[in-house]
């Protein structure tokens, strides 16, 4: 999932916090984060990427059911994958391609 072209105050402070180990801050920061990305533009797009993905070949099965977390309040999928994405900004994991972000 793409975050926005614009790394915001408390995408920065997720990322510090990760690349600090700092699990207890990196959890407080994506409170935080989660809410202001949080659209139903993007839960479609996370959808449309699991379909894609589908659509390429057969999917691990829990993938294919987090995609139903989607339409509630809270979505630990949604969660998750703005996560890993504040990772790959921070260096911490490699795009789904395999590339590792350089540091800014």
């Amino acid at each position: 999932m793409r975050l926005g072209g614009i790394i915001t105050p408390e995408i920065e402070r997720a990322i510090h916090a990760l690349r600090c180990a700092d699990n207890e801050e990196f959890d407080r920061a994506l409170d935080t984060v989660v809410p202001s990305v949080d659209t139903l533009e993007r839960r479609v797009e996370l959808a449309e990427a699991v379909i894609t993905l589908w659509d390429q070949g057969p999917i691990p099965a829990a993938l294919a059911a987090a995609v139903f977390s989607l339409d509630r309040e809270s979505s630990t999928f949604f969660l998750s994958t703005v996560a890993e994405s504040i990772a790959v900004l921070a260096g911490d994991k490699r795009t789904p391609a395999g590339l590792l972000v350089a540091e800014r």
